[in-house]
């Protein structure tokens, strides 16, 4: 059941600029929505527009079945979380926790049993009368989170709520967050540039570009499925090498601008102009003499490499032109180095075949 329904939503800042194009979207109950996608793509606008900040310029937003276009967000049983986090710095944490119940006029009774048990929903009971200032980034992103839980939203919005803590710290309040989400059985959804965020916390992800949505879809879809080459490029690391489909032998091969020919998976819906996709973690590194069995190989030059411990990154400059990332897991270097001449080999039965 979809408890937040887009329906051909556009908005437009000026004359000119296009922020919107055209959006329908329905989210779930109960799932955690990641809006992805570059700077300036619009996604930001769009939660905004589900809270009720920004009126669309065309289109509808629906919420449980009710047209919510024109209601003010004070009365949309949404919460934002902002960027920021916008606390305020003269009030303890108890007290800005308690805030959106107090100005509904809560019994201070039920305010105190509430805020106590959502202190301990986001493991914050020993800080309830610490001041904002005192307490680090991720303490302030749980305050924040507190503070729009504490409400009974039917629907939580959170733009890019990771993005001011470090690198460990945004690995460990992802896990957190979405534990979170997933004990209170909200619906969640968030607004991220981050592909890591989106993948790993994620039920569903929409990935948006110049104001539209190009995919919906479950993370390993969006990942293992792209419907074009921006969500391959966007998601992950990709290699991409442009030729055309032909018929050889009566069977279908992927022929590289350069005239090389490799084998392919093809369903035959793609003819012509085409982009084969190539995970750096579907290649592997072989002898620079190997020849290819069932698969292919296309040798090379190792031009540039990355340690990152648990992996390293081969940049290999292929004979057919392109330059190609290798990534190998797990295992210490092999001595492969900067100007080996090595083959780049892969199954035919893997990559992506898309529409150049």
């Amino acid at each position: 059941m979809a408890i937040v329904e887009l329906r051909s939503i556009v908005k437009v800042f000026g004359r000119k600029v296009r922020a919107l194009d055209g959006i329908t979207l329905a989210v779930r109950e109960g799932e955690m929505l990641c809006l992805l996608g570059p700077s300036g793509c619009g996604k930001t606008t769009l939660l905004r527009t589900v809270a009720g900040f920004e009126k669309p310029t065309a289109g509808h937003v629906v919420m449980n079945g009710k047209d919510m276009t024109n209601v003010p967000p004070e009365r949309r049983n949404t919460a934002l979380v902002f960027q920021n986090y916008a606390l305020f710095p003269h009030m303890t944490v108890f007290d800005n926790i308690a805030f959106g119940l107090k100005v509904k006029r809560w019994p201070i009774r039920e305010i105190r049993r509430v805020v106590q048990e959502t202190l301990q929903l986001v493991g914050m009971t020993s800080m309830e009368q610490r001041w904002v200032q005192q307490l680090s980034g991720g303490q302030q992103q749980r305050v924040a989170l507190a503070r729009a839980l504490v409400v009974s939203p039917a629907v939580l919005l959170l733009d890019e709520p990771l993005s001011n803590l470090d690198a460990k710290l945004r690995v460990e309040m992802r896990t957190h967050l979405k534990d979170i989400q997933r004990s209170v059985g909200i619906t969640a959804i968030f607004v991220t540039h981050d592909q890591v965020e989106a993948l790993t916390m994620a039920d569903r992800i929409a990935i948006m570009h110049q104001g539209q949505v190009i995919q919906v879809g479950f993370p390993h879809e969006v990942y293992n499925k792209p419907n074009c080459t921006f969500v391959a490029d966007f998601i992950g690391k990709s290699n991409f090498l442009h030729g055309r489909i032909d018929v050889v032998d009566r069977s279908e091969v992927f022929i590289l601008e350069c005239g090389e020919r490799v084998r392919v998976r093809s369903d035959g819906r793609i003819k012509g102009e085409a982009v084969l996709v190539l995970r750096p973690e579907q290649l592997n590194l072989v002898g620079p003499t190997v020849l290819p069995q069932e698969g292919n190989v296309l040798p090379g030059v190792i031009e540039h490499t990355e340690y990152l411990g648990e992996m390293v990154y081969y940049y290999v400059h292929l004979n057919a032109g392109p330059v190609v990332m290798t990534v190998e897991y797990g295992k210490p270097m092999r001595g492969w180095k900067n100007g080996d001449r090595v083959g780049v080999a892969w199954p035919a039965d893997t990559g992506m075949l898309l529409k150049a």
